[in-house]
Formats: structure tokens, sequence, C-alpha cells
């Protein structure tokens, strides 16, 4: 729960701050932050094959799941900070459901 309420914080402070600084800063560094995500994107899905526990494959999902939202954040047009926002919405109610059934089994 705490991690979820972290990462929702996080979300919004890239909507609030960042987004709206690349749109001023140079095409370079927009590129460069979407590399980062893109290799973290890379990290995270090379380290979900190696996953056994059920547990820690939906963490690592839920990771790269917030990576494509990062990635859609940054690149600050009206349409990617819509969708954005709706995966951030969505990561919340399909990772906590995630995690409550991995509780259950």
């Amino acid at each position: 729960m705490l991690a979820s309420m972290v990462l929702k914080i996080a979300s919004f402070g890239i909507a609030r701050f960042i987004a709206p600084a690349t749109s001023c800063v140079s095409m370079l560094v927009s590129s460069w932050i979407l590399s980062f995500v893109a290799s973290l994107l890379l990290n995270a899905a090379s380290s979900l094959v190696f996953a056994i526990d059920l547990k820690k494959t939906v963490a690592y999902l839920s990771v790269i799941h917030m990576n494509v939202t990062v990635a859609a954040l940054v690149l600050s047009c009206s349409l990617s900070l819509i969708s954005g926002g709706l995966q951030c919405s969505a990561h919340g109610v399909i990772s906590t459901s995630l995690f409550l059934s991995c509780g259950l089994l």
C-alpha cells in the first residue's frame, strides 16, 4: 500500500514539474530521459524472466507499468499527458488487485 502511494506521488510530481519543463527544454533532454526510461524498462523485464515468486513477478510488472507511465508523461504533448494520467489510475487499480489476488493464493 505504501509503495503504491509513493508511486502515485512520484508520478504526480513528474506530471506537475518535469513534463512542463521538457516542453521548454530541447528535445535532447527529452530523448535522454526516454532512453533512460527504456533502459530501466529493459532491466526490469530481464529481471522478470528470472523471478520465481508470484509477488516478485507482480512487483516487476508494476515497475514496468510505471516506466511506461513516466515515458508518456515525459513526452508532454496533450494526448500523452492524458494517457499517462489514465495509465497511472489504471495502475492503481490493477496492481492493487493483483497483489490482493497473490495474497489469496
